[in-house]
């Protein structure tokens, strides 16, 4: 595996903690949390194992850091791209959505599309981004109390730009720009059916 913690360097803990999560990120899209021994793990990421144990408890421990330090990082990626206005530009929150994805295919397809590092736990950190996601479009549509339908709707189209992101990296087929205009001109599609003026 290329993914081992650099050369021991002087570190502050927040730093050590960041790059183990970040070697993390790697090992966990290829391999379940307990595929291999805590010491198998420290020995690929260059650590000793009660580094490991330090910072995250065990295996379990540092895989599910792991998925909540990625979740961190997707919600962290639209924020930044969302700005601190009160208007919210979705072309903005959706490029910077599939830019953080885009930077970290491994552990995304991983966790929200089942791979080695499928756990239910998880699931509640991917929620977690889905949610934000969700509320997103309910501020931009201007709903404070959504209806069963407009809910169904926006969770479903959060399925469907979860699946697309996940082709378009692999693929890439179109650009970036393009897939983004997509994904928001899908969202606008569904709030017309819904009758709900966005302009």
């Amino acid at each position: 595996m290329s993914v081992a913690v650099a050369e021991r360097r002087r570190l502050s803990p927040e730093e050590r903690r960041e790059e183990l999560l970040q070697f993390g990120h790697e090992f966990f899209a290829e391999h379940a949390f307990d595929a291999f021994s805590m010491d198998e793990i420290a020995d690929m990421a260059g650590v000793s194992r009660g580094l490991l144990y330090h910072y995250f408890g065990g295996r379990r421990g540092f895989y599910l850091a792991t998925v909540a330090h990625a979740a961190d990082g997707t919600i962290a990626a639209m924020e930044r791209a969302r700005g601190n206005g009160d208007t919210i530009d979705v072309l903005a929150v959706l490029d910077g959505f599939v830019g953080y994805v885009h930077d970290n295919a491994g552990i995304y397809k991983a966790v929200i599309h089942g791979g080695f590092a499928s756990d239910e736990v998880a699931d509640v950190e991917t929620d977690r981004v889905r949610d934000y996601i969700f509320n997103l479009a309910l501020g931009y549509a201007c709903i404070e109390h959504p209806s069963d339908l407009e809910r169904i709707a926006l969770r479903g189209w959060i399925a469907f730009i979860e699946m697309a992101t996940a082709e378009w990296v692999d693929q890439q087929a179109v650009t970036r720009t393009e897939f983004v205009e997509l994904m928001a001109s899908n969202l606008l599609s569904i709030f017309r059916q819904l009758h709900i003026d966005v302009s």
